[in-house]
């Protein structure tokens, strides 16, 4: 094995170490700025005061549906699961007089005036509702240096949607790209589609729930 030969190969091995530097700090650059781009847009949502929002969740062992209209200081919240067969409706409702929260499955038809577990059914529709929401999307962790490290980004479309696909720990997630609004979420095995609708929420969609038929 000739001197020539040993250098050219300690040459070609130092020109793909690195190239193999270069690519991954590369890619760092570019998961650094996609995830403070789409966390910077995610942000601009939580001071919003009119919106709804509609998530379908689905399960190994279980399905349900919210769909919440928030507007000013009023909300409305209605949540249908289904677990293992066990069905339960849940309702909360609150403006700047009263919260109700409502219950029903099998067994109960329970209504709360202003009561402490109202919160627990409403937790979905206050104001720092999406914010919440954004939390349980590990939304403090996008921007840190390990997942900026480790997580992988690619593009995809998702109902016609120019999305974000990130992966990372063990939670997938589906962004859309010009809002940084969540589409889809995975995580183990329960999968959540939401859409959000913007400065559209009306008077007439926060309707005080009547309790007169249920156990108070």
């Amino acid at each position: 094995m000739n001197k020539n030969f040993l250098n050219n190969l300690i040459k070609l091995l130092v020109t793909i170490i690195v190239l193999i530097v270069i690519i991954f700090i590369i890619k760092i650059i570019y998961n650094a700025i996609i995830l403070n781009k789409l966390s910077n847009l995610a942000k601009e949502k939580f001071n919003s005061t009119n919106y709804s929002y509609n998530i379908k969740l689905h399960g190994k062992e279980s399905i349900g549906e919210t769909n919440a209209y928030v507007k000013d200081s009023k909300y409305l919240v209605q949540s249908y699961a289904s677990i293992n067969g066990d069905e339960q409706r849940l309702i909360g409702y609150g403006d700047e007089q009263d919260t109700i929260s409502i219950m029903e499955n099998n067994n109960t038809r329970e209504a709360t005036i202003n009561g402490k577990n109202t919160s627990n059914l409403t937790i979905a529709a206050n104001k720092s509702t999406i914010e919440e929401m954004y939390d349980s999307f590990y939304l403090h962790k996008w921007t840190d240096f390990g997942t900026i490290l480790s997580c992988k980004i690619s593009s995809e479309k998702l109902n016609d949607k120019n999305c974000y696909f990130i992966q990372f720990d063990d939670i997938k997630l589906w962004i859309e790209k010009d809002t940084g609004i969540v589409m889809r979420s995975i995580h183990l095995d329960s999968v959540s589609d939401y859409s959000f609708s913007f400065n559209d929420v009306t008077d007439n969609q926060i309707v005080k729930p009547d309790i007169s038929d249920f156990n108070i």
